[in-house]
């Protein structure tokens, strides 16, 4: 919902960067976690992965209580900030919860051969998921990370004030 939420305008956040969100933390709960841990009951049960669900709990607590304020027009300061300042704890601790996750999921979806589709097969195609992961943990999480990071930093500023500017001279 939270996409379609910034699709209709709902809240303030943009589609793009929703999706991104929405997928990442889709794909790690339901796959990684969801679907991998049937082959490596390991990669639930890492303490990692439980801190990575108390970050998005603790996140969401905030998060959802102010877009709600947000759209009846009486979100309190107090929740702003807290919207806009525990995400600089919380957003590093959930994306290393889901990078171990995958990381741990690795070798059982290689030596699995999982979620891949081999040739031959009708449509002429191949498709490894260890190397979505792959790929995925060594280029796609650094730049979506500190692309979404850097974002909040930016709505932060907007919404809680960035500090008196430098006079350029």
């Amino acid at each position: 919902l939270e996409v379609a939420h910034a699709a209709l305008g709902l809240t303030k956040s943009g589609v793009v960067n929703a999706f991104v969100q929405w997928f990442g933390r889709s794909h790690v709960a339901l796959i990684v976690i969801g679907q991998v841990s049937n082959f490596d009951s390991s990669v639930g049960a890492h303490w990692m992965v439980s801190v990575m669900y108390v970050a998005w709990a603790l996140a969401d607590l905030v998060r959802y209580p102010h877009y709600v304020g947000g759209l009846l027009g009486a979100s309190p300061r107090w929740l702003e900030w807290l919207r806009y300042t525990l995400f600089i704890p919380l957003y590093p601790i959930g994306v290393a919860g889901e990078v171990t996750a995958i990381w741990l999921a690795m070798p059982a979806v290689k030596a699995h051969d999982l979620f891949s589709i081999a040739l031959p097969n009708v449509y002429n195609q191949s498709w490894s998921y260890y190397r979505f992961l792959a790929v995925g943990l060594a280029v796609l999480y650094p730049v979506l990370f500190s692309k979404l990071y850097l974002y909040m930093f930016k709505q932060r500023a907007k919404r809680l004030g960035g500090g008196a500017k430098p006079k350029v001279n």
